[in-house]
């Protein structure tokens, strides 16, 4: 079975089909420290991660440094990921929403995340 996720970075922007298998390779090759890997992820779901915490973290500049520090996480935890626990999309949308909690509570982060 194939999944694939229509996303838009919002109203005006293009669209992109992503397969979730697609996401998969790269969270592999996030894994094993391919930047390139890292670099292909982000562009394929950093809309909708800054897009989830900016409802959460309303300031621009310090939802971009929620944003830096999810991708900072990415880096960290790719290892843990496993495909049969979420699609590669809600894994990124769960780190983006904690770290984004976490910012509005006050805890404050930085680009290198818990």
């Amino acid at each position: 079975m194939t999944v694939t996720a229509t996303i838009s970075a919002g109203p005006g922007a293009p669209e992109v089909d992503i397969r979730n298998a697609d996401l998969i390779r790269l969270i592999a090759g996030v894994a094993a420290a391919d930047k390139p890997s890292l670099e292909g992820f982000y562009a394929l779901t950093s809309a909708r991660c800054y897009g989830l915490i900016r409802q959460i973290v309303p300031e621009a500049h310090a939802a971009q440094g929620v944003l830096e520090a999810v991708y900072a996480s990415v880096w960290k935890r790719a290892r843990t990921y496993r495909p049969s626990d979420g699609t590669p999309l809600a894994w990124a949308l769960s780190l983006a929403y904690g770290h984004a909690m976490q910012a509005r509570m006050g805890h404050g982060l930085n680009a290198a995340g818990a």
